[in-house]
């Protein structure tokens, strides 16, 4: 969550927490609606509908992609104390299920089943609904990015 929170703030904190010379990761992972598939854009279009529905969108900051292109989160931890050692993708297959779409979306802040509250099962049943009108067969394969960013404490 470093990219919604006050990221100046939280790597501050964190090179207080470290000892000189330990390491610091920022883990990412592309999410599985992002992409040119047809049931990326039917699921990335549900995404939004829920977002409007639940008002989830005000959750997150308006300019919140061009904040962190502006100033990158290495910048970030450059002006905090810490050396950038590495950056790394890795790209991998992965086959994914309604099911399993429908739980990816619960582990996010804004779909968890807390956030939705009362929508949870409506918006569990449109997802599915969404993505099986299109694939009946329940498979759906995107090619998942994984990368991080290693810092290293200044001594």
């Amino acid at each position: 969550a470093f990219h919604r929170l006050d990221r100046p703030h939280v790597a501050a904190l964190v090179n207080q927490w470290l000892e000189p010379g330990a390491h610091f990761a920022l883990l990412w992972t592309s999410m599985p609606w992002q992409g040119p598939a047809p049931w990326q854009t039917a699921a990335m279009e549900t995404i939004r509908h829920w977002m409007d529905v639940t008002g989830s969108l005000r959750n997150i900051p308006a300019d919140l992609e061009q904040s962190v292109r502006d100033d990158p989160h290495t910048a970030v931890l450059a002006r905090a104390g810490f050396d950038v050692v590495g950056s790394h993708e890795i790209r991998v297959p992965r086959t994914w299920s309604a099911e399993t779409l429908v739980g990816f979306a619960h582990s996010t802040s804004i779909f968890s089943r807390a956030a939705l509250g009362e929508y949870a099962g409506r918006f569990e049943e449109d997802f599915a609904a969404r993505l099986l009108a299109l694939h009946p067969g329940n498979n759906f394969v995107e090619e998942v990015r994984f990368s991080y960013d290693l810092a290293k404490k200044r001594p």
